[in-house]
């Protein structure tokens, strides 16, 4: 159990990291989440990665770091931010209640706040996606989710829906192979994928989704 300090205690720093000293199977280099509070930090998975090519050496904070020319930049910064949010809100938290806590409790708190989470679906939380945009006025954003959503209907059948395990390579290649077969471009494909990618980090983040879904 934490305990009271007799002084204000101090809140841990979060930072999403690129960890080149680990390179997956696509010889891309993993993301992290890393809580430093005095000398300990405690390393979180995310899930995300990036190949080397798109990474500037010459920065450390993502932002800069990430170039210009990787095609889902805008949204792997995004998520990457909402990861370093949940924790960070966490760590403020815990620093507000000034008890004594390390790293590894700030991390606890998170995993406890996502079992206690609602479990979506796919086709559930494009839905509430969705509503956010609305609420937001992003009108835009808004048709481009539901149009997306309306297709994966389609495909899936009217009634059903999938967990986000179920979004494989093998889901992928067949929802392309009905695409392509009612004509879709090349440029709409690409669309339709780049959205699914940002759905299934928005839910990774928020703790819907496991990072191997990804």
């Amino acid at each position: 159990m934490a305990r009271t300090t007799e002084f204000k205690e101090g809140k841990a720093t979060v930072r999403a990291i690129y960890r080149t000293v680990k390179t997956l199977a696509d010889e891309s280099h993993p993301f992290w989440i890393r809580i430093t509070k005095g000398r300990e930090s405690k390393f979180i998975a995310t899930g995300l990665s990036l190949h080397p090519k798109f990474w500037n050496d010459k920065y450390t904070n993502y932002r800069e770091a990430i170039r210009k020319t990787y095609p889902f930049r805008a949204n792997l910064i995004n998520t990457l931010e909402q990861w370093e949010t949940k924790y960070s809100s966490a760590a403020e938290t815990l620093a507000d209640t000034d008890e004594v806590h390390n790293a590894r409790a700030i991390a606890s708190q998170v995993s406890s706040e996502r079992q206690a989470t609602r479990k979506f679906r796919l086709l559930e939380y494009f839905d509430e996606l969705i509503s956010q945009f609305e609420k937001a006025g992003k009108v835009g954003n808004r048709k481009v989710y539901r149009d997306i959503q309306n297709n994966l209907r389609r495909f899936l059948g009217e009634g059903q829906d999938v967990a986000f395990s179920a979004i494989t390579v093998k889901f992928c290649n067949e929802w392309e192979t009905k695409m392509r077969a009612e004509g879709l471009t090349e440029i709409t494909l690409s669309v339709k994928f780049r959205t699914l990618r940002a759905v299934l980090n928005k839910a990774i983040a928020n703790g819907y989704a496991k990072p191997t879904n990804y």
